[in-house]
């Protein structure tokens, strides 16, 4: 008869001191680079940098499984991409990756809604996915709901702190600067409608929060896969749909109003409406600002917010961040054998202004100002200047926010010359040390443009002057009949100090321009035979993250060029 087996002796332990818990480690599912990164710390020499550690697993993937891993992943995956990566090697990265994989898996829509007569909408698309906003779903008026369907003309001083300004994302306008996970950058491409403003100019703002001078405005016709960027109750139109045409209420915003009515002029059909974008003047070059009319090509990307100081709460992008224009311009004078060429400009944010106060919102700081004036010691008053300098960000964004812009010939390849046509480049931009950027052959006869907006430092600010603004010229005089009917103003020493005037900030207009500007500029060339590197300036001596300008067109094999050659030079 077999004997029971005997128990398995206990092993000694040490006993561990009170508290103190053994840690253990849950097995999380293996991301698609953790075995490569696992065999890159095995393989390569103790020691090795982390960054050669990420450079490693990322070569060894193919390059299909990434991108059907990016085919499946939410916005917030595409967000974090470059996030993973030691900030310096961004561009270094980005510029060993083969073109396959930084393509789209599919290009948009190819039939995409153009103006009557218009080039083609794919000369200027992307393939940009933005955050869903959870709290729109099933919510016909989540941007009243988003402000509590209050303005900030309705505000009084003893209620809620509202503002100009709504971010979508985050109401509590903890993360103002749009870029992070908290505050999501948005973006879209569509058909820009101008401002009926003379040079697209606002001519009214709050001064106070506008330091670089008052807003610069247009609005974009979305392309339908961003539609969803528009207030979901017909605000972005202008009217009120549940009113009668002869109803006085009916136009709810005449700006938006005729802006839709000039995108059905161009044979647009902005059923839902077209979303406004906005910024200080002074922080867009006039050169941009000209190329931005009226059957314009255009990708914006922001921050999104509800306007809150108009009472049909709008969506706007408020600032932008980044945008690009796209316009058809002819082949070079006495060329041969060239198309009409596309022709992209793109700007940056070089700042970002606050809206907020230590108070809260600019009236609640005005009070507090105002109060100074009337507390006195001995007779003398606290402060002799009514003031409200707004914060300026030195930095315009968080995150590294990632933008892929694709471009198009205005012209398809031809099928009737016997000459075999490539696609030409010619381009340059400039970039603060952090931004990486890349143009890469992105198939389908597209040229891509990555832009990875990375870790940059704060940019010097340009001289900030004084601006004096009267109580008059404001919206806001009843601030001080409020508290003249309060009899909270009572001095007269007080009354003299307040009419004085405001006193605010305005700066002189930062300048994109670099001494780097003309170095390194690429092509005309072929794009299989771009150079690496070509095409790129660092420009720390500016504040713009970001700028330049690219060319693409078709060329016969006859005047295609291998190498940095002028067009003309090659016919």
């Amino acid at each position: 008869m077999a004997q029971p087996r005997k128990a398995p002796a206990r092993r000694a332990t040490t006993p561990r001191p009170a508290g103190n818990k053994r840690v253990t480690w849950k097995r999380k599912p293996a991301g698609l680079f953790s075995k490569a990164l696992m065999q890159a710390v095995d393989t390569m020499p103790a020691g090795t940098p982390d960054r050669a550690l990420v450079l490693e697993a990322l070569r060894t993937i193919p390059p299909e499984k990434v991108k059907d891993a990016l085919r499946e992943a939410g916005p917030r995956e595409h967000a974090l991409l470059f996030t993973v990566l030691p900030a310096d090697q961004i561009a270094p990265v980005l510029h060993s990756l083969p073109p396959e994989l930084l393509a789209p898996p599919e290009l948009p829509p190819p039939e995409l809604p153009a103006p009557t007569g218009g080039p083609p909408a794919e000369i200027l698309t992307t393939t940009y996915v933005n955050e869903p906003f959870v709290s729109a779903a099933g919510d016909p008026a989540w941007n009243k709901h988003l402000t509590d369907g209050v303005t900030v003309r309705d505000y009084s001083p003893f209620g809620p702190n509202f503002y100009e300004w709504s971010t979508v994302y985050d109401r509590g306008l903890e993360f103002e600067r749009e870029g992070g996970l908290e505050n999501p950058l948005v973006g879209l491409t569509g058909w820009v409608i101008a401002s009926a403003n003379k040079g697209g100019l606002s001519g009214g703002d709050v001064w106070f929060t506008h330091p670089f001078g008052f807003d610069w405005e247009y609005y974009i016709a979305p392309d339908p896969q961003y539609e969803s960027l528009l207030a979901p109750d017909s605000a972005n139109t202008g009217v009120d749909p549940t009113k009668s045409r002869d109803d006085p209420s009916y136009v709810t915003d005449w700006d938006y109003y005729n802006a839709n009515g000039a995108a059905r002029d161009i044979g647009l059909d902005p059923q839902l409406g077209l979303l406004g974008v906005e910024m200080d003047q002074g922080l867009v070059p006039p050169q941009f600002r000209n190329g931005v009319t009226t059957g314009t090509r255009i990708a914006t990307f922001g921050r999104w917010i509800v306007d809150s100081g108009h009472p049909d709460f709008h969506t706007e992008i408020h600032p932008p961040l980044v945008m690009a224009t796209a316009a058809v311009v002819p082949p070079p004078r006495g060329s041969r054998g060239v198309s009409e060429a596309t022709h992209v400009e793109l700007m940056s944010r070089p700042f970002s202004v606050s809206q907020k106060f230590e108070e809260g919102n600019f009236v609640q700081h005005l009070i507090a100002e105002v109060g100074k004036v009337e507390t006195t010691i001995f007779g003398f008053p606290e402060s002799w200047r009514v003031e409200a300098h707004p914060h300026v960000y030195q930095v315009p964004y968080v995150g590294r926010p990632y933008i892929k812009l694709l471009v198009k010939p205005p012209v398809p390849r031809s099928t009737r010359v016997t000459a075999q046509q490539q696609l030409m480049v010619n381009f340059h931009f400039t970039a603060r040390t952090g931004v990486a950027v890349r143009v890469f052959d992105a198939g389908d006869d597209t040229v891509g443009i990555i832009i990875v907006l990375g870790d940059v430092g704060p940019a010097q600010l340009p001289t900030k002057n004084d601006w004096n603004i009267d109580w008059g010229q404001t919206d806001f005089s009843w601030i001080v009949d409020i508290l003249s009917a309060l009899d909270l103003l009572f001095d007269p020493f007080g009354i003299w100090v307040l009419n004085r005037g405001i006193l605010t900030d305005l700066y002189d207009a930062p300048v994109a321009a670099s001494s780097n500007d003309t170095q390194n500029i690429a092509g005309p060339v072929a794009l299989g035979a771009l150079p690496p590197l070509a095409g790129y300036s660092t420009g720390d001596d500016q504040p713009f993250p970001i700028y330049g300008w690219l060319d693409v067109y078709w060329a016969t094999s006859s005047v295609v060029v291998e190498g940095p050659v002028a067009a003309e030079e090659a016919s």
